[in-house]
């Protein structure tokens, strides 16, 4: 019998949230349908209950942290003595700590399989922050772009940086947008409602009070729609002192907008979380910036129109074209003025719902977005056999 390929992403950040993104659902569908002994190299970032029920199977080992969990050297020393029995190691963005990890990998397995996601939507990497020193600048430059050469893959999330990029050769690139799994939703018992049994709802989840999320731009557009009688607003995340204080005054202003707003703090239950995506007819995020937008992905699973800040790469891809959803610039009114023709629309939400199910079907699962990585990794051992 074949020895399954060990797959482990190193990242020092991931908690019980960040499982259910990328950095947990990459190695859990790997392991899950690929047939990988897939582990998470971390630091205990609080409990992990995801772990035991929703990710079951995934392996996660807690390395030991000293003064910071910004120390990178228990992170070295895992590497540099266990590099021989790790088949693929993959590593989160193309930044300076994955780019340590990945060349400290690569130093005592040369022949092992390097594979970084990157988290970005720019067209090209800078490997360090703007306000660094020039000697710093080069330094970074010259080990990032060592990194990419010693990558065997490199994946980006959308099509405009998949395209734009030229730091990366093509037989290294993928294209592999953030996914979603629907046997997740089954196992919740979450009933996934046809759109004859949405609800008159416009939902947006994010941490509000975020300057990159920019929630204050949706609750003020809220102010300049005529709002059908039977629809609401969902808000729902965690919310800074600042943004708490921004709706309370928000709504002394706009009482008589006080019941078409709820407003719910970060929930925990995936299945109470994604009941809201399955009454809901439209998501609006309207960030400022997104590298992908995770959360546009749950939305299409469940049926949403997505309305959506243009300037999110992703958006370009998952909007598709206009069939999924709308796309609003940040002008003051664009984002009122689009939602309110969309609310008062129903055929076209009811095509819109339908088209966004089976564009995440299709486009989203993580199964099928990592076929072309497992295949990318096989075809490596093919040619480099294991000895």
């Amino acid at each position: 019998m074949q020895k399954k390929l060990k797959f482990v992403i190193a990242c020092e950040v991931i908690d019980n949230v960040r499982l259910m993104q990328p950095h947990g659902m990459i190695p859990y569908t790997l392991y899950k349908h690929y047939g990988y002994d897939a582990e998470v190299l971390t630091y205990r970032n609080g409990e992990y209950p995801y772990i035991e029920n929703e990710l079951k199977g995934l392996k996660i080992r807690f390395l030991p942290h000293f003064f910071s969990k910004k120390f990178k050297l228990p992170f070295f020393w895992y590497l540099a003595r266990n590099a021989g029995k790790i088949d693929v190691l993959m590593v989160y963005n193309v930044k300076k700590r994955p780019i340590y990890y990945g060349l400290v990998y690569k130093l005592f397995n040369p022949k092992g399989f390097l594979y970084s996601k990157a988290d970005t939507a720019l067209p090209a990497f800078t490997f360090y922050v703007e306000k660094a020193f020039l000697p710093y600048k080069f330094y970074m430059r010259a080990l990032g772009k060592l990194f990419l050469k010693k990558c065997n893959a490199v994946s980006f999330e959308s099509s405009q940086p998949y395209q734009n990029n030229k730091q990366v050769t093509a037989d290294k690139k993928l294209l592999i947008p953030c996914g979603f799994d629907p046997d997740i939703v089954k196992n919740l018992s979450v009933r996934e409602r046809n759109f004859s049994d949405k609800e008159n709802i416009v939902l947006h989840v994010a941490r509000m009070g975020s300057h990159q999320k920019n929630t204050e731009h949706l609750v003020r557009s809220v102010a300049k729609m005529q709002i059908p009688d039977d629809w609401r607003f969902v808000f729902i995340g965690s919310q800074t002192a600042e943004f708490r204080r921004f709706r309370e005054t928000f709504v002394r202003e706009h009482p008589d907008l006080e019941d078409r707003m709820e407003f719910h703090e970060h929930i925990q239950s995936k299945a109470e979380l994604y009941d809201f995506y399955s009454r809901a007819k439209i998501f609006c995020l309207p960030s400022r910036t997104e590298s992908f937008g995770n959360v546009l992905v749950e939305a299409l699973y469940f049926g949403n129109a997505i309305a959506a800040t243009e300037t999110i790469p992703s958006v370009q891809d998952l909007a598709d074209k206009g069939n999924n959803g709308i796309m609003f610039t940040l002008e003051p009114n664009d984002l009122a003025q689009q939602l309110e023709r969309l609310m008062l629309d129903p055929e076209r939400l009811a095509s819109m719902s339908s088209s966004a199910r089976d564009y995440a079907e299709k486009h989203l699962n993580w199964k099928n977005t990592l076929r072309p990585l497992h295949e990318k990794i096989q075809a490596h051992y093919k040619s480099h056999p294991k000895s």
